[in-house]
């Protein structure tokens, strides 16, 4: 089961929950997590907050579509549980940018949101190559699946 938090702070009222649970399901199932609970958090944030995150905690001073902020093993993962973390996704730079990688705006923002998914569960496409193609696989057989 997903324990799924979802804020929208953004005006963009179109996109809810129940599209990134689909998501969420189908990621968990692709990568075999298998947990009774995941708890995970998906926040849709405007410019200025992603640009605020990123600059707080990566030091970069730009806004971007996604940000993953990983619990990590602090939490344990106690009756078959885990809390992976939250995930930031910036709609409107998803709306922006979507036409630029030939996307809709649905596949992009579905894309994020598996990209956020896979650094929660420890995936980087910045350590390794071997890890971007990891990381690129997966994601594509998670949005093949949708």
């Amino acid at each position: 089961m997903i324990d799924l938090v979802f804020r929208n702070t953004t005006a963009h009222k179109m996109y809810r929950e129940p599209f990134f649970r689909n998501i969420l399901i189908h990621a968990t199932r692709t990568v075999k997590l298998k947990y009774n609970t995941i708890h995970i958090s998906v926040n849709l944030v405007g410019i200025h907050k992603i640009r605020t995150l990123n600059r707080k905690y990566l030091k970069n001073n730009a806004a971007t579509d996604v940000l993953s902020f990983p619990l990590g093993d602090k939490f344990p993962k106690r009756y078959n549980e885990i809390t992976l973390g939250d995930i930031f996704i910036c709609l409107p730079y998803i709306v922006q940018h979507a036409k630029e990688k030939k996307l809709t705006v649905r596949t992009y923002l579905a894309q994020a949101a598996v990209h956020g998914f896979l650094h929660l569960i420890g995936h980087d496409h910045e350590r390794s190559v071997h890890e971007k193609r990891t990381m690129d696989s997966l994601e594509t057989q998670i949005l093949n699946k949708l």
